[in-house]
């Protein structure tokens, strides 16, 4: 079995898009927001990311995934509830460095602001992680391995993860994005995959 981890060095792409500053963009923020702001009311964030390991062969098209893990650390509590938060693929070709709370690229909007209408994104989840409402720390997210094959293999051909809060109601955090000051704070993907020729070997004491 191969392992695949993203590294740290800002080749992932990630931006959040901010329903109070809807024509925005934070590709070089060095957080990024899912969540309600609770402090001040109505203001939505909501994560975009891309790992082009995925897309470019260092996982090879035709491995076979086992296991995909994605880490966050929570660099900020803006939270007064207990939340879900879920990951989904994006339906959208997005452009990290131009998407905003309306458009997913320069030039194309969203179905509906934010980019969670159906024509924009799943609607079924790919992995999710409940929240209390004073968390710290790395959060891991199981995503669920045919979803990230799809990826690998071209069959879903909008590489981009949504991450959003269920509710949306005063339960923001903020995490280290990939342009955090700290390398080792960024986030990262984790994946487990096997190639033509390897196979899960059964423990000693099936034999």
């Amino acid at each position: 079995m191969a392992t695949y981890t993203s590294p740290q060095n800002g080749t992932t792409l990630d931006t959040f898009l901010n329903s109070n500053a809807a024509t925005t963009n934070y590709n070089t923020d060095v957080l990024v927001y899912i969540g309600e702001y609770a402090p001040a009311g109505t203001i939505i964030a909501r994560t975009l990311m891309q790992f082009p390991g995925l897309t470019n062969g260092t996982v090879p098209s035709y491995a076979a995934i086992i296991s995909a893990k994605l880490y966050l650390r929570i660099n900020g509590d803006f939270s007064t509830n207990a939340r879900t938060f879920r990951v989904y693929r994006s339906k959208r070709d997005v452009n990290i460095s131009q998407a905003t709370w309306n458009i997913w690229k320069t030039g194309s909007s969203w179905s509906t602001a934010g980019g969670f209408h159906a024509d924009d994104c799943e609607q079924t989840d790919i992995g999710s992680l409940s929240f209390t409402a004073t968390d710290s720390g790395w959060k891991e997210f199981v995503l669920t391995p045919s979803a990230i094959q799809a990826i690998v293999n071209g069959t879903w051909t909008t590489p981009t993860l949504m991450l959003k809060a269920d509710t949306e109601t005063d339960d923001q955090y903020g995490f280290d994005s990939s342009n955090a000051g700290t390398s080792t704070d960024r986030p990262y993907l984790v994946v487990e995959y096997l190639v033509g020729g390897q196979e899960i070997l059964a423990p000693m004491w099936f034999m």
